[in-house]
């Protein structure tokens, strides 16, 4: 019982800090949540600088860097002052989830004192894997989207079916990585399936092209990286299984679906030839690069920084429509300028970097997976703003990968799986 509530806190843990239900009809009590949660990390972050000030405790080199990446919501502030006149406390309070860093902070501190081990981690992960793949789905067949049409959760694609939830589907992407790297590893059939049931809900319920394009990516770089030698044939068997699952699905809808459903592929390509396209999503990002040029050309180093809806609406009273993380990595050249986008991306680095350093545990699932997501969150950042709004996901995948490295340094066998 009580691993069994130690998995369940970690848990919650880690669905308040990726924004699991950030998007969601529970917005007013997450935000609420959230902001309780954040202001005792603050307190917590703040009561460790004075004890290392004092020297009473010794902050390592990855700790002061974390410490250091809570500098974006006074940079975006301080920018949004420069460039629109925007008070500096809405600058702060509108990139308040970069304060979710310090999300990192406490669970390696909480792996280092032995309060928590990876295994609770991974067995965590799953949890919110699965809780997310059950309520996303029940919710995208029970409720209709188009009742929360006026929220920032709900979108309109017609080539989705119309009114579509935009729901936070980080951690059913990471547990398909992890079941297809299971399956892999010890070849049961059953990951193989647990691995296609997630993956399915991106394919056919989520439809989001660039989380299924880079989890594809991402399995396929798992697989040149470890797996192309010793287990083609699996390789060659899963790409059959996952073709006729995804063809069975789009016939059973039919032809006019398959149509439709490949339509929204053909549009990508036109965006980057920089064509019209027949998608008004689509057509709306082309609308906000341009619309965000000028303001790159005009403060290259440091941006213009984010706006808060809630002083004189935001970016909607200079642009109409506008969200930058719809840009991916032009709009954080927009948010905070070629200097930001340097430092912000950083952790990516650094996240290779330890993880190249745990070479011994290349053998271990749980480490493969943390390493292989956190390609997929740097391919995310460059398409849709990952870094921006979900801040901590990447963070706490690159602690993990940090405290790998630590283990790996003490010669510590791998145990996890």
């Amino acid at each position: 019982m009580k691993q069994l509530l130690r998995i369940l806190f970690w848990a919650l843990y880690f669905t308040i800090a990726f924004r699991i239900c950030f998007r969601t009809p529970l917005n007013s009590i997450v935000f609420g949540i959230e902001a309780i949660v954040t202001g005792l990390l603050i307190l917590y972050i703040l009561l460790q600088i004075l004890l290392a000030l004092n020297g009473k405790i010794l902050f390592s080199r990855y700790e002061i860097f974390l410490c250091f990446m809570l500098i974006f919501p006074f940079w975006s502030a301080a920018a949004s002052y420069l460039e629109w006149g925007q008070p500096l406390f809405y600058g702060i309070a509108t990139q308040r989830s970069f304060f979710l860093f310090i999300t990192g902070f406490y669970l390696l501190y909480a792996l280092k004192k032995g309060i928590v081990d990876l295994d609770v981690i991974k067995k965590s992960f799953l949890v919110v894997s699965w809780g997310s793949f059950i309520g996303f789905l029940v919710a995208s067949q029970v409720i209709n989207p188009a009742n929360y049409i006026e929220t920032d959760f709900v979108g309109y694609n017609e080539l989705k079916g119309g009114y579509i939830f935009k729901l936070v589907v980080t951690f059913i992407t990471l547990g398909s990585l992890y079941y297809f790297i299971s399956f892999f590893k010890k070849g049961r059939f059953l990951y193989l399936l647990l691995g296609l049931t997630l993956f399915g809900y991106l394919v056919y319920v989520r439809q989001d092209r660039s989380i299924i394009l880079t989890t594809v990516a991402t399995i396929g770089l798992y697989f040149i990286n470890h797996e192309l030698h010793r287990k083609f044939f699996k390789g060659i068997f899963s790409f059959l299984v996952l073709t006729c699952v995804v063809t069975a699905i789009l016939l059973s809808t039919g032809t006019d679906t398959i149509q439709v459903y490949f339509k929204k592929y053909d549009n990508i390509i036109k965006t980057l030839e920089g064509s019209q396209t027949t998608e008004s999503s689509t057509n709306m990002r082309r609308i906000e690069t341009i619309k965000v040029m000028p303001y790159i050309k005009k403060n290259p180093i440091i941006g213009s920084g984010e706006l808060s809806l809630k002083w004189k609406n935001g970016f909607a009273r200079i642009f109409g429509y506008m969200y930058p993380t719809d840009i991916g990595i032009v709009g954080e050249l927009f948010l905070y300028g070629i200097l930001g986008v340097l430092l912000l991306n950083s952790q990516f680095l650094l996240g290779w970097y330890y993880a190249a350093k745990a070479q011994n545990f290349n053998e271990d699932i749980f480490f493969l997976t943390c390493k292989f997501t956190l390609f997929t969150f740097f391919i995310d950042s460059l398409t849709a703003g990952q870094t921006v709004y979900y801040s901590a996901n990447s963070i706490i995948i690159i602690t993990i990968l940090y405290f790998y490295s630590k283990r790996n340094s003490q010669q510590i066998s791998p145990t996890i799986t």
